[in-house]
């Protein structure tokens, strides 16, 4: 069984985008906001538009995650702001599924706006851990930001 929505909005919010970018060392595009708590050790994360498949918490933890997937202060102007409203959560509770959409905006290094969307599909174990995230992006903005920054 799952975390209620509302607390899984709770886990996302632990640590806010706009904090997190600023500061000493804000790691990968891949920012969970505080739902790395409750990760199982042998979860599997993919993006599967960008061929992202990262095994286990410790590849996540490591400092290159994967090749597709930059630091986050290689593409974010960190100097501006970086808005991330409230996460929108569906399902969790009773169900051993949940769907989490991200939004965020910010400005990058190369001048051109973050506008950017997250579809986020969790499983749930029957330890109530995270063991499967699949993360749908919109891979041409990414590609393009990608592209834009030499990555």
């Amino acid at each position: 069984m799952a975390p209620s929505p509302r607390e899984i909005e709770r886990l996302l919010s632990q640590k806010p985008l706009h904090e997190h970018v600023k500061g000493d060392d804000p790691g990968s595009m891949l920012h969970f906001g505080g739902l790395e708590d409750i990760f199982d050790d042998n979860i599997h994360i993919q993006i599967p538009g960008l061929d992202v498949d990262i095994h286990g918490v410790a590849q996540l933890e490591a400092d290159e995650v994967h090749p597709n997937v930059p630091n986050m202060t290689d593409i974010i102007d960190t100097s501006h702001p970086v808005h991330a409203p409230p996460p929108h959560v569906i399902g969790g509770g009773d169900d051993d599924h949940a769907v989490i959409i991200l939004t965020s905006k910010a400005m990058t290094k190369s001048g051109k706006p973050w506008d950017h969307e997250t579809i986020a599909l969790l499983h749930f174990n029957s330890s109530n851990k995270i063991d499967s995230i699949k993360l749908y992006i919109d891979t041409k903005h990414v590609h393009e930001h990608h592209k834009a920054h030499g990555i």
